[in-house]
């Protein structure tokens, strides 16, 4: 699957995903979903996870069913997981000088949610995730308008 970042004028961007089988989804970003999207691209590529945002979107979600205000389509334990680490994961960058203890964050709160921890997660791959979620946004500011960048996922 490809997912690509399309940089139009200002701080629009338009992303498309490029199913496994050929087929395509997109969507005009909010402000600032273009972050949460290149975290979720982080996560489940070093998780190797199929029912995270884009491995649902490889099953045939479009992109806009996660827009809707009603219950998204396939949402499982793992897709809830996984948001929830995305989500922390935003939260550490905004505090550069200091990375936050994901591991211990991530567990307290979906215990708080009756939901069980990611069996597979440890510290050592939250660095990994955190390194290649900075460098997709490095990457992502770094192409001009008109410009494109784009990543392989295997799910």
């Amino acid at each position: 699957m490809q997912v690509e970042f399309y940089k139009k004028k200002g701080s629009e961007v338009v992303m498309t995903v490029v199913r496994s089988d050929g087929t395509t989804t997109w969507s005009k970003l909010r402000r600032g979903m273009e972050d949460h999207d290149l975290a979720h691209i982080a996560v489940e590529k070093e998780l190797n996870v199929s029912n995270g945002f884009f491995g649902l979107v490889n099953k045939g979600a479009k992109i806009s069913d996660f827009e809707a205000k009603e219950k998204q389509p396939g949402i499982s334990l793992e897709s809830n997981q996984i948001e929830y680490l995305v989500n922390h994961l935003q939260v550490d960058y905004r505090h550069k000088e200091d990375s936050l203890d994901i591991l211990n964050m991530l567990t307290e709160t979906l215990s708080n949610r009756d939901i069980p921890m990611i069996a597979s997660l440890t510290n050592d791959k939250i660095d990994r995730i955190r390194l290649s979620y900075h460098q997709k946004k490095k990457e992502l500011a770094a192409i001009e308008v008109g410009d494109k960048l784009v990543y392989e996922i295997d799910i």
